[in-house]
């Protein structure tokens, strides 16, 4: 009687199935462990719930009181303590105005002034400050001659002393205005047909020696000239129109953000 022949079939069955196993195995592993990974403290949860409802919203619901320290939409108190630190404008609807830390321009101030002093020049070179602006003014011909725009050799001396001034206060300085005046006497000539004529380019002759001579920085520096329109004193008089003959120099302090040094 021949030997049944064993079916292939039958032996392999186990082998899949314990391969299946291994499988469902490890996916249930798996899956343990994400949701021992995704466990969260409840209180903590809380607290973060929490955290988020304070912060998004602007009005308590219906019978609650508004927390300390937070600001509903129709204003009260500012969301900081009461010890004024960190208080802005939030309570008004504006937005908390910059702050600027103006430079000291006193030592530029005064060794202009001393200059002038030393030299004996008060009586032709007038030197004040205001609040953020340095104004030297040269009086009648210190600088032209009259009817001129060519400035005089003998000042010269004078205008480069300024500028190397300014250049070392280059950073503390915004601006520099040439500004040209004169009084109301009318001029006719074929070079200045008015007053508007002389006094811009008076004001543009200083402006170019600085820059051409002195290498002073050009798109820190402006010329512009006013004509008879911007007096300081009677035109009915000669001493007045002494006085409204003149080139200023208007020197801008920058102002700098007291935040920049954070930014920049």
């Amino acid at each position: 009687m021949a030997r049944r022949k064993k079916n292939d079939n039958e032996s392999k069955g186990a082998h899949w199935m314990d391969t299946y196993g291994d499988m469902v195995t490890l996916l249930l592993t798996f899956f343990v462990l994400l949701y021992s990974f995704s466990t969260v403290n409840e209180q903590k949860w809380q607290e973060l719930v929490a955290a988020f409802n304070r912060s998004y919203t602007t009005t308590p619901p219906i019978g609650e009181e508004m927390p300390p320290g937070m600001v509903g939409s129709g204003g009260g108190q500012s969301g900081f303590e009461e010890n004024g630190e960190g208080e802005d404008d939030e309570s008004t609807g504006e937005q908390p105005e910059s702050e600027f830390v103006i430079p000291d321009m006193d030592p530029l101030y005064k060794g202009i002034k001393g200059y002038v002093i030393d030299s004996g020049l008060e009586s032709v070179i007038h030197v004040s400050k205001q609040d953020l602006e340095i104004i030297i003014r040269f009086m009648d011909n210190v600088m032209f001659d009259s009817g001129s725009a060519k400035i005089k050799d003998d000042y010269l001396y004078i205008l480069d002393y300024i500028t190397n001034v300014l250049i070392q206060y280059d950073d503390e300085i915004s601006m520099v205005r040439i500004e040209g005046h004169t009084d109301n006497r009318p001029i006719h000539t074929y070079q200045y047909p008015s007053n508007w004529e002389l006094s811009v380019n008076r004001a543009v002759a200083v402006l170019k020696y600085m820059i051409e001579e002195k290498d002073y920085e050009p798109t820190r520096i402006s010329a512009v000239g006013y004509g008879e329109y911007h007096p300081i004193a009677d035109n009915d008089t000669e001493s007045g129109r002494s006085k409204n003959r003149r080139v200023d120099f208007v020197i801008t302090k920058t102002a700098v953000s007291v935040n920049q040094g954070e930014e920049t």
